[in-house]
């Protein structure tokens, strides 16, 4: 009985070491995002605490606002604008890192959003096929970079200083630790 207790805390310990990292080789873009999206305007509405604005289709789709934008500086038509350091359109340099550019958006725009009505009835709305504004991301960090993940290339946030292990090596280092682990509890693998 003492040795199953040890074997099953054993097998704790070894899930608590393997599956609760804190942080993993890949995460995705949204831990970045400095403000939430929104997919519908009950979500806005609920999230804010505002009224969210009827679709307008003359403008680009927006889930996410900032209630804190402050104007930068004033165009030649005397709209305010305000600027944004860091978003990814998708785009990869040669290195293959995301390559961030900077967003100016006006700041009656960057205060609002324009959400497409969702569900029955409305496919095909004007201005719905249009690319949304992008959100803008927190700085990375020294050891991150956008890179493309998986077969289908998805951009996500790569944690340099975390390595990736193919799953076959996984595999190997969980037999590896788990035989340690049973070895030091005196249980035979």
């Amino acid at each position: 009985m003492r040795y199953l207790r040890r074997a099953a805390l054993g097998m704790l310990l070894v899930t608590a070491l393997l599956f609760c990292q804190t942080k993993t080789p890949y995460e995705p873009l949204s831990v970045l995002t400095l403000y939430p999206s929104y997919d519908t305007c009950p979500a806005f509405e609920q999230a804010s605490t505002l009224p969210c604005p009827a679709w307008n289709p003359a403008r680009q789709p927006k889930s996410w606002y900032d209630p804190a934008a402050k104007p930068m500086f004033t165009g030649p038509s005397g709209v305010q604008y305000t600027m944004y350091e860091r978003i990814f359109l998708g785009q990869f340099a040669v290195d293959g890192k995301g390559v961030i550019q900077q967003l100016i958006l006006p700041v009656s725009e960057a205060q609002t959003v324009n959400i497409a009505p969702k569900g029955l009835g409305t496919t095909n709305l004007p201005g719905a096929d249009q690319p949304e504004v992008p959100t803008p991301l927190k700085a990375l960090g020294p050891n991150q970079a956008i890179m493309r993940y998986g077969p289908v290339a998805v951009p996500m946030v790569r944690n340099l200083d975390v390595p990736v292990v193919e799953p076959d090596a996984q595999q190997g280092e969980i037999l590896k630790l788990l035989r340690a682990i049973a070895l030091k509890l005196g249980v035979s693998p």
